[in-house]
C-alpha cells in the first residue's frame, strides 16, 4: 500500500475546499483561491488546482473585445 501521513490519508492528499469551509479554515481557502483555473461543478468554488475540488471543471478564458 502507499505511504500515509499521520492523519491516515495518502501522502500528498489535498483537502477539498468544501471540507475546509465546513471546518472554518478560511485563511487556507483564500490561499487556494488566489489564481483560480478551475471551478467546482457542484458547489461553484474556484481553485488554483483541480485537486482542491470535488467536481473540477476548467474556467473559460475571458472574451477579449477587439477595438
Amino acid at each position: 500500500m502507499g505511504e500515509k501521513e499521520q492523519s491516515g490519508k495518502p501522502a500528498g492528499h489535498q483537502e477539498r475546499i468544501c471540507k475546509l469551509k465546513k471546518d472554518g479554515k478560511l485563511e487556507e481557502i483564500d490561499r487556494l483561491e488566489l489564481r483560480p483555473i478551475v471551478y467546482c461543478n457542484k458547489c461553484k468554488a474556484k481553485a488554483n488546482h483541480p485537486s482542491y475540488l470535488c467536481n473540477p471543471r476548467a474556467l473559460k478564458a475571458p472574451k477579449v473585445q477587439k477595438v
